[in-house]
């Protein structure tokens, strides 16, 4: 995964600037379990998540089609300092495979309606090998320590009502 500087350039907010800088590339094992169609492994859809801790991009690693699918993430230690390669740490699995949901990944994140929880939207599989095919859209609640982190848990099991978000 690679980030740019992106400054209001010519009035605009979405002209990139400067050169791409590489923060992470899948290196770890559980980053490359996608083989053998991607031998060398996948980083993708990554998701900024901003708190008291610091810079996090979400992301998903190994192949979607795969059980293996899961999230990981990257961490900036100095806000600060972005655009320095050296200032992004990496960890995971973060969020991986449990019994019925299966490769869960390309996670967004959301608040409730009254501004109180942390909630993530992902998809998974139900059946373990199910590749693509019935991959559903899942949501649940997801904690944050006291200095920031975000903590997944476990995947939720399907088909068992989880609460409303707060406010709704």
């Amino acid at each position: 995964m690679c980030i740019r500087d992106r400054r209001r350039v010519h009035g605009n907010p979405w002209t990139i600037v400067g050169e791409r800088v590489l923060i992470s590339r899948p290196t770890r094992q559980w980053e490359r379990r996608a083989h053998p169609h991607v031998p060398g492994g996948i980083n993708e859809g990554p998701q900024a998540f901003v708190s008291r801790g610091g810079v996090y991009i979400i992301y998903s690693a190994s192949g979607s089609w795969s059980d293996d699918y899961c999230l990981g993430w990257i961490k900036c230690t100095n806000p600060a300092a972005v655009m320095d390669p050296k200032c992004w740490h990496k960890h995971g699995p973060v969020f991986s495979k449990v019994h019925e949901a299966y490769g869960p990944g390309h996670a967004s994140f959301t608040k409730s309606p009254d501004n109180k929880e942390h909630w993530m939207v992902y998809h998974a599989s139900l059946r373990s090998g199910g590749g693509w095919a019935g991959r559903s859209v899942r949501m649940q609640r997801f904690g944050v320590t006291r200095d920031g982190t975000p903590v997944f848990g476990r995947p939720a099991k399907c088909h068992i009502p989880l609460p409303e978000p707060s406010g709704s």
